[in-house]
C-alpha cells in the first residue's frame, strides 16, 4: 500500500474524531462557552467544519 494513501487515512482519521469530539463537547456546553479548553477547541475546528461544511 503507498504511503500518501496511509497518510491521507491518518489525515481523514485525525479530522473525523476531530468533529466527534465537537459534537461530543456540544452535548455537555455551549459553543461559546467560557470554558477554556472549549474556547480553543471552537476555535481551531472552526476552519475544518468550514471546509467541510457541505457534508456535515
Amino acid at each position: 500500500m503507498p504511503l500518501y494513501i496511509l497518510v491521507i487515512d491518518y489525515i481523514l482519521g485525525i479530522i473525523m474524531w476531530t468533529l466527534i469530539g465537537r459534537s461530543a463537547m456540544n452535548i455537555f456546553q455551549k459553543e461559546d462557552s467560557e470554558f477554556f479548553f472549549m474556547k480553543v477547541f471552537v476555535k481551531y475546528t472552526n476552519p475544518i467544519i468550514k471546509i467541510f461544511k457541505f457534508i456535515t
